[in-house]
């Protein structure tokens, strides 16, 4: 039986940060203002080039490198002449010295890998002479790049995560910047971003919570308390699927085998890793074009949709070849959130963000209630049915198309 009291010192000291951070104002964020909080190359990649810049604004020199240098244990590289660039070959951020040696950092949030594009950037730089190569592939919670994206790479690529390596270089920057306030403030809100992506916005939180479990039986509750959290969010997870699966069979959708969620994979996400699932939708095929799907499916929390390429009802990594070019480019005409992958033309994340692994974001707590889960179902459906509208609407009327789409 659980401590008549230890859920309640929770709840209360929930609402005591809850409150703590509505004084400190940190909705009030000056970065998810100005571009969407996920938004992987005009703010993250941006932001972090900065900072990384010897030359950036900041005015600090190689005091930021430096540190992230010794987070990511890179001592030996020589900053005394380290220059940085962006999108140098693609390349989210380049670093490099006099001494010939060169740091690839790959950003990714919720973009997917694409063919052989760390080994690409690997060779591009030894062919251009450099001595010391090394390739860092940064994701929210430290992942690996897959295979296709590593190709035949003989170096060790080393990753690195928002969640622990950025949060702690940013903590290491701010003690740098303690003397100049206004570049301390703005890495403090950038800090919180962070906090806020990778579900650690509780940190002090947790720490308060910790102090809680102090004797067996508190401890024996929290395990309970977590094990029966599993099993909770497994079934809220697949009434959302269920639910969505309904909701747009009744929109008139035909929903296809492949990439299917189920409760064994639901399961899985939870037990033994996140993975991808979700729906796939049968679309009208447009005249002289491969065979397009819609998939509402998720990364490792996000939950995204767009446009798929298949081939005989099946997913297939087509989407980079040059027949698809002119669909890609008609769905960025209609919207710059749309992202290239893969496997997709076009994916976004669906306006409400909803966080299947931390389940720590209200739109995901929400969920649970069968009322509100049902209102969020209808705005996604929704989303889902005025995109492929839009994108139809936009090759019907695209004079580069044939004359029209068998709709």
């Amino acid at each position: 039986m659980l401590p008549p009291d230890l859920l309640q010192q929770a709840a209360r000291l929930n609402r005591i940060h809850a409150e703590t951070a509505q004084q400190e104002r940190r909705d009030f964020n000056v970065f998810t203002m100005l571009r969407p909080e996920d938004d992987e190359v005009n703010l993250h990649s941006r932001f972090l080039f900065e900072l990384l810049n010897p030359k950036g604004k900041h005015g600090m020199g190689t005091a930021f490198l430096e540190r992230f240098l010794a987070q990511v244990e890179l001592d030996t590289f020589d900053v005394t002449t380290a220059t940085a660039q962006r999108e140098v070959q693609n390349m989210d951020i380049f670093i490099a010295n006099e001494a010939r040696q060169a740091i690839i950092l790959e950003n990714k949030i919720y973009a997917p890998d694409q063919p052989k594009q760390l080994q690409r950037y690997y060779k591009a730089v030894r062919k251009e002479g450099y001595r010391d190569v090394w390739v860092l592939y940064l994701t929210l919670y430290g992942d690996a790049p897959g295979a296709e994206s590593a190709g035949d790479l003989d170096e060790e690529v080393i990753t690195l995560s928002y969640a622990d390596d950025v949060r702690d270089w940013l903590a290491a920057c701010i003690e740098i910047a303690e003397p100049s306030p206004v570049i301390r403030e703005t890495l403090v809100q950038y800090q919180w971003l962070v906090e806020k992506l990778t579900g650690q916005a509780g940190g002090r939180l947790v720490m308060d919570v910790k102090a809680l479990l102090k004797d067996e039986e508190s401890l024996a509750a929290a395990i309970s308390i977590g094990q029966a959290l599993t099993e909770v969010k497994i079934d809220v997870q697949f009434a959302f699927w269920l639910s969505l699966e309904e909701k747009l069979r009744a929109a008139g959708f035909t929903i296809t085998d492949y990439w299917k969620y189920s409760r064994k994979k639901v399961e899985a996400y939870y037990r033994k890793g996140p993975r991808g699932y979700g729906l796939i939708l049968a679309l009208p095929e447009l005249l002289g074009q491969d065979t397009l799907g819609y998939y509402v499916g998720m990364d490792y929390s996000r939950v995204y949709y767009g446009f798929i390429t298949l081939e005989d009802g099946q997913p297939v990594a087509k989407a980079h070849d040059s027949s698809f070019a002119l669909l890609v480019e008609i769905l960025k005409n209609l919207s710059d959130t749309w992202r290239l992958g893969n496997y997709m033309v076009g994916f976004r994340p669906s306006k409400r963000r909803i966080e299947f692994a931390n389940f720590d974001i209200p739109d995901t707590l929400a969920l649970i209630d069968p009322t509100k889960r049902d209102v969020y179902l209808d705005e996604l459906v929704d989303e889902i049915t005025t995109a492929i509208e839009q994108f139809y609407d936009a090759c019907e009327h695209d004079p580069r198309l044939q004359d029209e789409a068998a709709w």
